[in-house]
């Protein structure tokens, strides 16, 4: 008995083969016969092995897709890192900088300031300002450019200085030290990120009073820091801010 008899003797085989009863050989080759009658059966191995081989493929690209994900996540927490190191010492060379622009401005002498300007602190802001998330950017960009805009203020000579060049520049000090001081958390990795928040009267009189050690104990100075803010901000009325400009 041959292989083909023996299956087609056996009812489960004879329902998977098309042809199994008074049917001969199509091809006198033997082995070209047993192509043809397996052909479905080996048709089926060879699409089962297919199968197989893409989904080996596709496990492989997902494998490199979760590879190249944890690559970028790992490279922006080292970018994040690097941007954090040399904050805090840039941030205080800066803060020194404006208590020292602050008791310039105490003596009405804007050019006894020192100088130069610690221009390689704001350039360690600028680097790290690249490498951070978009909320704590935007906080180094109003921080580097009120900076920029203060110094050419100031620079400029007497004799073209505004009216009140002394109380936008006080106003300019406190606004500075405020964003100055909001980057240490995120430089001492105590935050995540920092977002913008314009300051108010309140907070910039707070950096004036606390952080850059001005206490309006003094009158002359009190009146000095309340024309200045009431310039910023309006004068106050019941407790609250009148813009410049609604008086009456």
């Amino acid at each position: 008995m041959t292989l083909r008899e023996a299956i087609c003797d056996n009812i489960f085989a004879r329902g998977l083969l098309e042809r199994c009863v008074g049917e001969a050989p199509k091809f006198q080759n033997p082995v070209i016969n047993a192509f043809y009658e397996w052909q479905t059966l080996l048709t089926g191995v060879f699409a089962l092995i297919g199968a197989y081989l893409l989904w080996v493929q596709i496990r492989d690209q997902q494998k490199q897709s979760l590879l190249a994900r944890d690559q970028v996540t790992l490279e922006r927490s080292r970018e994040n890192l690097t941007a954090r190191i040399g904050l805090p010492h840039a941030l205080a060379d800066l803060n020194r900088y404006w208590k020292a622009c602050l008791e310039a401005w105490e003596r009405e002498d804007a050019d006894g300031r020192p100088k130069p300007p610690p221009t390689h602190a704001l350039r360690t802001v600028m680097a790290s300002a690249v490498l951070v998330d978009d909320e704590t950017f935007v906080s180094m960009q109003e921080l580097t450019i009120n900076a920029q805009a203060f110094e050419s203020r100031i620079d400029q000579p007497k004799g073209e200085r505004a009216i009140n060049f002394y109380e936008t520049m006080v106003v300019d000090i406190a606004r500075l030290s405020y964003l100055t001081n909001r980057l240490y958390d995120f430089g001492r990795r105590r935050a995540e990120r920092v977002s913008y928040v314009p300051p108010t009267r309140e907070q910039l009189e707070g950096e004036l009073g606390r952080d850059l050690r001005i206490y309006t104990s003094d009158n002359e100075i009190a009146v000095r820091i309340q024309k200045a803010m009431d310039q910023e901000f309006g004068k106050r009325r019941n407790g609250r801010d009148v813009p410049n400009g609604t008086d009456g």
